[in-house]
Protein backbone atom coordinates (compact mmCIF):
# COMPACT_ATOMS: atom_id res chain seq x y z
CA UNK A 1 0.00 0.00 0.00
CA UNK A 2 1.30 3.44 -0.91
CA UNK A 3 0.57 6.35 1.41
CA UNK A 4 1.53 10.00 0.90
CA UNK A 5 2.15 11.42 4.34
CA UNK A 6 2.41 15.11 3.59
CA UNK A 7 3.21 17.77 1.06
CA UNK A 8 4.72 21.20 1.57
CA UNK A 9 4.22 24.58 0.01
CA UNK A 10 7.46 26.01 -1.32
CA UNK A 11 7.73 29.78 -1.55
CA UNK A 12 10.27 31.78 -3.48
CA UNK A 13 10.70 35.49 -4.03
CA UNK A 14 12.91 37.92 -5.91
CA UNK A 15 14.70 39.53 -2.99
CA UNK A 16 17.70 41.51 -1.86
CA UNK A 17 19.18 40.47 1.46
CA UNK A 18 20.23 43.05 4.10
CA UNK A 19 23.85 43.33 5.08
CA UNK A 20 24.88 42.65 8.66
CA UNK A 21 24.16 45.83 10.59
CA UNK A 22 26.62 47.46 12.96
CA UNK A 23 25.20 48.77 16.22
CA UNK A 24 25.81 52.51 16.27
CA UNK A 25 27.29 53.84 19.49
CA UNK A 26 26.27 57.44 19.99
CA UNK A 27 27.02 60.08 22.62
CA UNK A 28 24.30 62.30 24.07
CA UNK A 29 23.89 65.76 22.59
CA UNK A 30 26.60 68.24 23.66
CA UNK A 31 29.10 65.38 24.16
CA UNK A 32 31.76 64.01 21.81
CA UNK A 33 32.99 60.45 21.51
CA UNK A 34 36.67 60.22 22.35
CA UNK A 35 38.69 57.09 23.04
CA UNK A 36 35.51 55.06 23.57
CA UNK A 37 33.91 57.43 26.08
CA UNK A 38 31.62 60.47 25.88
CA UNK A 39 33.09 63.74 27.09
CA UNK A 40 32.36 67.45 27.04
CA UNK A 41 35.20 69.95 27.47
CA UNK A 42 34.64 73.34 29.05
CA UNK A 43 37.89 75.27 28.57
CA UNK A 44 36.74 78.50 30.24
CA UNK A 45 38.66 79.10 33.49
CA UNK A 46 35.61 80.26 35.36
CA UNK A 47 34.78 77.37 37.68
CA UNK A 48 35.76 76.31 41.15
CA UNK A 49 35.81 72.55 41.63
CA UNK A 50 32.35 72.59 43.21
CA UNK A 51 30.96 74.83 40.46
CA UNK A 52 32.49 72.54 37.84
CA UNK A 53 30.70 69.57 39.39
CA UNK A 54 27.36 71.41 39.24
CA UNK A 55 27.90 72.66 35.70
CA UNK A 56 28.83 69.16 34.58
CA UNK A 57 25.77 67.58 36.23
CA UNK A 58 23.53 70.11 34.46
CA UNK A 59 24.65 68.73 31.06
CA UNK A 60 22.68 65.50 31.48
CA UNK A 61 21.57 62.76 33.85
CA UNK A 62 24.52 60.94 35.44
CA UNK A 63 27.05 63.35 33.95
CA UNK A 64 30.12 63.79 36.17
CA UNK A 65 33.66 65.14 36.14
CA UNK A 66 35.94 62.88 34.13
CA UNK A 67 37.68 59.85 35.56
CA UNK A 68 40.75 58.77 33.59
CA UNK A 69 40.18 55.05 33.19
CA UNK A 70 42.84 54.27 30.60
CA UNK A 71 46.05 55.73 29.25
CA UNK A 72 44.61 56.61 25.85
CA UNK A 73 42.19 59.04 27.54
CA UNK A 74 45.07 60.65 29.45
CA UNK A 75 47.07 61.01 26.23
CA UNK A 76 44.10 62.61 24.48
CA UNK A 77 43.73 65.20 27.25
CA UNK A 78 47.46 65.82 27.30
CA UNK A 79 47.72 66.36 23.56
CA UNK A 80 44.39 68.00 22.71
CA UNK A 81 43.12 69.85 25.79
CA UNK A 82 45.90 71.18 28.00
CA UNK A 83 48.16 71.43 24.94
CA UNK A 84 46.14 74.53 24.06
CA UNK A 85 46.90 76.20 27.37
CA UNK A 86 43.78 74.97 29.14
CA UNK A 87 43.84 74.05 32.80
CA UNK A 88 40.87 71.79 33.65
CA UNK A 89 39.37 70.05 36.66
CA UNK A 90 39.00 66.26 36.72
CA UNK A 91 36.82 64.14 38.99
CA UNK A 92 39.28 63.37 41.78
CA UNK A 93 39.71 64.69 45.34
CA UNK A 94 41.85 64.18 48.44
CA UNK A 95 40.34 61.85 51.04
CA UNK A 96 40.70 61.99 54.82
CA UNK A 97 43.30 59.22 54.80
CA UNK A 98 45.61 61.38 52.70
CA UNK A 99 45.11 59.51 49.45
CA UNK A 100 43.39 60.72 46.28
CA UNK A 101 40.30 59.07 44.86
CA UNK A 102 38.11 59.46 41.84
CA UNK A 103 34.57 60.53 42.60
CA UNK A 104 33.42 56.90 42.26
CA UNK A 105 35.67 56.08 45.27
CA UNK A 106 38.29 54.19 43.26
CA UNK A 107 41.96 54.96 43.75
CA UNK A 108 43.55 57.85 41.84
CA UNK A 109 45.88 58.98 40.26
CA UNK A 110 49.00 56.95 39.39
CA UNK A 111 50.69 56.94 36.94
CA UNK A 112 49.40 60.29 35.68
CA UNK A 113 50.90 62.74 38.23
CA UNK A 114 53.32 65.37 37.08
CA UNK A 115 56.82 64.92 38.52
CA UNK A 116 56.79 66.03 42.16
CA UNK A 117 53.00 65.85 42.46
CA UNK A 118 50.94 65.77 44.57
CA UNK A 119 52.88 68.28 46.65
CA UNK A 120 50.28 69.95 48.87
CA UNK A 121 51.59 73.32 47.63
CA UNK A 122 50.40 76.16 49.83
CA UNK A 123 48.40 73.84 52.08
CA UNK A 124 45.14 71.98 51.60
CA UNK A 125 45.14 71.52 47.79
CA UNK A 126 42.36 68.93 47.85
CA UNK A 127 41.22 68.72 44.18
CA UNK A 128 42.86 67.37 41.03
CA UNK A 129 43.35 69.03 37.67
CA UNK A 130 45.43 68.36 34.57
CA UNK A 131 47.68 71.02 33.08
CA UNK A 132 50.96 71.61 31.27
CA UNK A 133 53.48 73.76 33.17
CA UNK A 134 56.17 73.27 30.53
CA UNK A 135 56.92 70.49 28.13
CA UNK A 136 55.22 67.93 30.32
CA UNK A 137 51.54 67.58 31.05
CA UNK A 138 49.96 65.62 33.87
CA UNK A 139 47.86 65.66 37.01
CA UNK A 140 48.31 68.22 39.74
CA UNK A 141 46.69 68.83 43.13
CA UNK A 142 45.35 72.34 43.61
CA UNK A 143 43.06 74.38 45.82
CA UNK A 144 39.42 73.56 45.08
CA UNK A 145 38.61 77.28 45.13
CA UNK A 146 40.83 77.95 42.11
CA UNK A 147 38.98 78.71 38.88
CA UNK A 148 39.56 76.46 35.93
CA UNK A 149 37.80 74.72 33.09
CA UNK A 150 36.61 71.12 33.41
CA UNK A 151 36.11 67.89 31.50
CA UNK A 152 32.74 66.18 31.89
CA UNK A 153 31.90 62.54 31.18
CA UNK A 154 28.54 60.88 30.57
CA UNK A 155 27.35 57.37 29.74
CA UNK A 156 26.75 56.75 26.02
CA UNK A 157 23.28 56.47 24.55
CA UNK A 158 21.61 53.09 24.97
CA UNK A 159 22.28 51.04 21.85
CA UNK A 160 19.21 50.31 19.69
CA UNK A 161 19.90 47.28 17.53
CA UNK A 162 19.51 47.88 13.79
CA UNK A 163 19.27 51.66 14.31
CA UNK A 164 21.39 53.66 11.90
CA UNK A 165 20.79 57.10 13.48
CA UNK A 166 20.28 57.11 17.26
CA UNK A 167 20.20 60.22 19.44
CA UNK A 168 19.71 61.03 23.10
CA UNK A 169 20.24 63.71 25.74
CA UNK A 170 21.24 60.99 28.24
CA UNK A 171 21.55 57.23 27.98
CA UNK A 172 18.02 56.59 29.25
CA UNK A 173 16.09 58.50 26.56
CA UNK A 174 17.61 57.12 23.35
CA UNK A 175 15.45 57.45 20.24
CA UNK A 176 16.09 56.19 16.73
CA UNK A 177 15.69 58.67 13.88
CA UNK A 178 16.31 56.07 11.19
CA UNK A 179 16.60 52.28 11.13
CA UNK A 180 18.87 50.42 8.75
CA UNK A 181 16.88 49.74 5.54
CA UNK A 182 14.14 51.87 7.06
CA UNK A 183 10.64 50.55 6.27
CA UNK A 184 12.14 47.88 4.04
CA UNK A 185 13.69 45.39 6.43
CA UNK A 186 13.24 47.27 9.72
CA UNK A 187 10.67 49.65 11.17
CA UNK A 188 10.71 52.08 14.10
CA UNK A 189 8.32 51.05 16.87
CA UNK A 190 7.59 51.68 20.55
CA UNK A 191 7.93 55.47 20.32
CA UNK A 192 11.09 55.15 18.20
CA UNK A 193 12.94 53.12 20.84
CA UNK A 194 13.14 49.93 18.78
CA UNK A 195 13.90 48.91 15.19
CA UNK A 196 11.91 45.75 14.59
CA UNK A 197 12.05 43.25 11.74
CA UNK A 198 9.40 43.51 9.07
CA UNK A 199 7.73 40.56 7.40
CA UNK A 200 7.57 40.06 3.67
CA UNK A 201 11.22 40.48 2.71
CA UNK A 202 14.08 38.06 1.97
CA UNK A 203 13.64 34.98 4.19
CA UNK A 204 10.87 36.33 6.42
CA UNK A 205 7.81 35.47 4.35
CA UNK A 206 4.72 35.36 6.53
CA UNK A 207 2.48 33.88 3.84
CA UNK A 208 -0.04 32.42 3.66
CA UNK A 209 -0.93 34.23 6.83
CA UNK A 210 -1.18 37.66 8.41
CA UNK A 211 1.46 39.98 9.75
CA UNK A 212 -0.11 42.55 12.07
CA UNK A 213 1.58 45.95 11.85
CA UNK A 214 3.88 44.37 9.28
CA UNK A 215 6.13 42.97 12.02
CA UNK A 216 7.76 39.57 11.90
CA UNK A 217 6.94 38.93 15.56
CA UNK A 218 3.22 39.16 14.74
CA UNK A 219 3.25 36.55 11.97
CA UNK A 220 0.21 34.24 12.18
CA UNK A 221 -0.07 31.52 9.56
CA UNK A 222 -3.28 30.53 7.80
CA UNK A 223 -5.18 27.41 8.97
CA UNK A 224 -3.42 24.16 8.04
CA UNK A 225 -0.07 25.98 7.98
CA UNK A 226 2.53 25.97 10.76
CA UNK A 227 4.83 28.83 11.69
CA UNK A 228 8.49 27.91 11.28
CA UNK A 229 10.65 30.77 12.57
CA UNK A 230 14.17 31.39 13.77
CA UNK A 231 16.71 34.21 13.61
CA UNK A 232 17.21 33.88 9.85
CA UNK A 233 13.77 32.98 8.55
CA UNK A 234 10.03 33.15 9.15
CA UNK A 235 7.97 30.77 7.02
CA UNK A 236 4.43 29.42 6.90
CA UNK A 237 4.68 25.77 5.91
CA UNK A 238 1.90 23.30 5.31
CA UNK A 239 1.53 21.18 8.42
CA UNK A 240 2.25 17.48 8.39
CA UNK A 241 -1.36 16.50 9.01
CA UNK A 242 -2.35 17.47 5.48
CA UNK A 243 -2.43 14.44 3.19
CA UNK A 244 -2.99 13.85 -0.46
CA UNK A 245 -6.20 12.38 -1.91
CA UNK A 246 -5.76 8.95 -3.53
CA UNK A 247 -7.81 9.14 -6.71
CA UNK A 248 -6.83 5.84 -8.30
CA UNK A 249 -6.76 2.76 -6.13
CA UNK A 250 -6.65 -0.38 -8.28
CA UNK A 251 -5.37 -3.94 -8.06
CA UNK A 252 -4.80 -5.92 -11.27
CA UNK A 253 -4.12 -9.64 -11.47
CA UNK A 254 -2.42 -11.00 -14.57
CA UNK A 255 -2.75 -14.66 -15.55
CA UNK A 256 -0.12 -16.77 -17.22
CA UNK A 257 -1.91 -16.14 -20.52
CA UNK A 258 -1.70 -12.38 -20.00
CA UNK A 259 -5.35 -11.90 -19.12
CA UNK A 260 -5.96 -9.02 -16.70
CA UNK A 261 -8.55 -8.92 -13.93
CA UNK A 262 -9.18 -5.71 -11.90
CA UNK A 263 -10.71 -5.32 -8.46
CA UNK A 264 -13.21 -2.64 -9.40
CA UNK A 265 -16.69 -2.51 -8.05
CA UNK A 266 -17.69 0.39 -10.31
CA UNK A 267 -16.68 0.50 -13.93
CA UNK A 268 -16.90 4.30 -14.09
CA UNK A 269 -14.59 5.14 -11.15
CA UNK A 270 -11.18 4.14 -9.89
CA UNK A 271 -11.60 5.69 -6.42
CA UNK A 272 -10.68 3.45 -3.51
CA UNK A 273 -14.23 3.37 -2.17
CA UNK A 274 -15.33 1.49 -5.31
CA UNK A 275 -12.68 -1.18 -5.10
CA UNK A 276 -14.32 -4.61 -4.95
CA UNK A 277 -13.71 -8.33 -4.99
CA UNK A 278 -13.35 -10.32 -8.18
CA UNK A 279 -13.43 -14.02 -8.93
CA UNK A 280 -11.97 -16.07 -11.71
CA UNK A 281 -10.55 -19.46 -12.53
CA UNK A 282 -7.06 -18.26 -13.34
CA UNK A 283 -3.48 -19.03 -12.48
CA UNK A 284 -2.08 -15.65 -11.16
CA UNK A 285 1.24 -14.70 -12.66
CA UNK A 286 1.69 -11.25 -11.10
CA UNK A 287 -0.15 -8.58 -9.12
CA UNK A 288 0.03 -4.86 -9.90
CA UNK A 289 -1.15 -2.21 -7.46
CA UNK A 290 -1.81 1.20 -8.99
CA UNK A 291 -2.26 4.33 -6.88
CA UNK A 292 -2.56 7.86 -8.25
CA UNK A 293 -2.89 10.69 -5.76
CA UNK A 294 -3.37 14.43 -5.95
CA UNK A 295 -2.90 17.33 -3.60
CA UNK A 296 -4.82 20.54 -4.10
CA UNK A 297 -4.53 23.88 -2.35
CA UNK A 298 -6.97 26.68 -3.03
CA UNK A 299 -4.69 29.71 -3.17
CA UNK A 300 -7.64 32.07 -3.62
CA UNK A 301 -8.67 31.27 -0.05
CA UNK A 302 -5.59 33.14 1.17
CA UNK A 303 -6.48 36.37 -0.61
CA UNK A 304 -4.25 38.24 -3.00
CA UNK A 305 -0.79 36.72 -3.29
CA UNK A 306 1.78 39.35 -2.20
CA UNK A 307 3.98 40.70 -5.00
CA UNK A 308 7.14 39.35 -3.39
CA UNK A 309 5.85 35.77 -3.89
CA UNK A 310 6.88 35.00 -7.46
CA UNK A 311 6.14 31.30 -7.49
CA UNK A 312 4.35 28.61 -5.46
CA UNK A 313 5.05 24.91 -5.73
CA UNK A 314 3.62 21.80 -4.15
CA UNK A 315 5.67 18.66 -3.85
CA UNK A 316 5.71 15.31 -2.11
CA UNK A 317 8.36 15.18 0.56
CA UNK A 318 7.83 11.75 2.11
CA UNK A 319 6.44 8.51 0.71
CA UNK A 320 6.09 5.26 2.65
CA UNK A 321 5.82 1.91 0.90
CA UNK A 322 4.69 -1.25 2.60
CA UNK A 323 5.16 -4.65 1.10
CA UNK A 324 2.93 -7.67 1.72
CA UNK A 325 5.24 -8.90 4.44
CA UNK A 326 4.67 -5.74 6.47
CA UNK A 327 8.14 -4.29 6.01
CA UNK A 328 8.34 -0.50 5.73
CA UNK A 329 10.41 1.09 3.00
CA UNK A 330 10.96 4.86 2.82
CA UNK A 331 11.73 6.73 -0.36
Amino acid sequence: MLTILYCALLLSAWISCPLANIDVRQCPSRFQRTEGICIAIEPSKGYTFEEAQSACASKGNNAHLLKIGKESVFNYLKNNVVNNGNDVWLGAVLKNDGGFEWLDSTKCCDPYWLPGEPNNNGGAPNCVNIYRPGNNAGLNDDHCSERKGFVCEIKECTVISNCETPNCTWYGDTKCSKCYDDNIFFKKTTNDTLCERLCDHDSHLCWPGTCRSGLKKNCVCAPQFDLNTNVTSTLCQLNKNQTATIETCATTVYSEKGDAFQSRGNSSSTECQFRGNFFGNIQPRRLVYTFVSSFKVNLTAFGTIPPYIQETRFGTLTIIKKDLGGKLMNC
